[in-house]
């Protein structure tokens, strides 16, 4: 048997199958037109989207990248430039401080230096006043001792010339070394 009396067989109604395959065609072609092209077109477009998405996306991370990195080194910066900052100060309070402990020193000795000159200005006085007050009291006992005719104040005169001669002005060591 060959293929054409088994298709002769089957009693197939060639008209109909070339309208059905001829409604087909067309319906392919209408579907091709108005359906896969559009859909291709949405597909295309869509697929294209999303391709400018993940380049605007990688984009976006290089750029955020780029200012993570910039944004770093601004922080390196500042922290070092804090770190100097407090470093300047840091030596301006020492230097401060120095220069507070170096007058502080100053008017120390300064106040020690004044209060040494106001002691030997006062021993300088008890001096003179311990002379006077030995002339006074010289002057006194020699006027009992010998009761002689000078008057006072010429006596005085006397014991303090005799005085300034023998006692120095300057120090009570050597009064002291000639009293012993």
């Amino acid at each position: 048997m060959s293929p054409l009396d088994v298709l002769s067989k089957l009693h197939l109604d060639w008209g109909y199958i070339l309208t059905q395959a001829g409604s087909f065609l067309i319906l392919l072609f209408l579907m091709t037109k108005l359906l896969f092209r559009p859909i291709q077109k949405l597909l295309n477009e869509r697929r294209e989207q999303v391709r400018k998405a993940i380049e605007d996306a990688e984009r976006q991370r290089q750029e955020m990248e780029k200012l993570r990195s910039e944004y770093e080194e601004r922080l390196a910066h500042i922290e070092e430039e804090a770190r100097q900052r407090l470093q300047e100060a840091m030596r301006e309070a020492y230097t401060a401080r120095d220069e507070l402990l170096m007058r502080a020193r100053e008017e120390a000795q300064r106040i020690l230096e004044r209060a040494r000159q106001e002691i030997q200005y006062e021993r300088e006085k008890m001096l003179i006043d311990l002379r006077d007050f030995i002339v006074e009291f010289a002057a006194v006992i020699s006027e009992k001792a010998v009761r002689m005719t000078l008057d006072r104040e010429a006596h005085r005169r006397l014991i303090a010339q005799i005085i300034d001669k023998e006692l120095p002005r300057d120090g009570s060591e050597e009064l002291a070394g000639r009293s012993n």
